[in-house]
């Protein structure tokens, strides 16, 4: 799923960033993502990621492969 966030890499330079997150892990309390910006691999913990995904009124891409369905139907997700 792809996820458009605001995101500051540096005082005075914000602008809105696409993430794509690959999973999440519980123990964390972390989304995994593949981050154009900040490499593979990165960890955002739910509390930020939402916080920053809100900026975007949480807009989200589900992605499937062509020959596939989606697993589940898209839904918004809420938090609190």
């Amino acid at each position: 799923m792809i996820v458009e966030t605001w995101f500051v890499p540096q005082p005075n330079d914000e602008m809105g960033h696409y993430r794509l997150l690959t999973g999440y892990d519980d123990a964390r309390r972390a989304f995994l993502s593949a981050d154009s910006y900040e490499g593979p691999g990165v960890a955002v913990p739910f509390d930020e990621l939402d916080r920053l995904w809100r900026a975007f009124n949480r807009t989200y891409v589900v992605l499937y492969p062509r020959s596939g369905r989606p697993r589940s139907r898209p839904h918004r997700c809420r938090s609190g």
